[in-house]
């Protein structure tokens, strides 16, 4: 009985994936049809990888004043990603440094993973609360 209460409480979680630039392409236009979102990692994979949609993205973000905090890694001070970024960021130390960004907006979460040029999209207000606190605690001591 417990059991059955326990199962039929949960929430439903809907995850998918996304492949491929066009893939990354279409996570990034859910994300920007968003009032805010939170950013952990990434830097140059991103300017690469979506050359010109880069620049898109940040004139995106400020023609709708879409709010973003970005934590980003101390290796990109003073280069054409921090100067870029439109929105509120800091830096992590750099060992925070790889090929994958989470991106907190919504109820959901996506994991974007550079190297495979692959994004994982869960949706789900508890993990995206989780995420978000995890993210706050980072926010804290990341340095302007």
């Amino acid at each position: 009985e417990l059991r059955q209460k326990l199962e039929t409480s949960k929430k439903p979680v809907f995850a998918e994936i996304f492949r491929g630039k066009k893939g990354i392409i279409t996570v990034y236009r859910d994300i920007l049809s968003h009032k805010e979102y939170l950013n952990l990692g990434a830097g140059i994979p991103i300017v690469e990888i979506l050359g010109p949609f880069y620049q898109q993205i940040q004139k995106i973000k400020k023609k709708r004043k879409i709010r973003a905090k970005l934590l980003i890694s101390e290796k990109h001070k003073g280069t054409f990603v921090a100067k870029s970024l439109v929105g509120e960021f800091r830096y992590l130390p750099r060992e925070f440094e790889g090929p994958i960004n989470t991106v907190i907006y919504g109820d959901k979460v996506a994991i974007i993973v550079w190297s495979d040029l692959m994004a994982f999209v869960l949706q789900s207000k508890e993990t995206n609360i989780a995420y978000r606190k995890y993210f706050d605690v980072l926010w804290k001591i990341a340095k302007s």
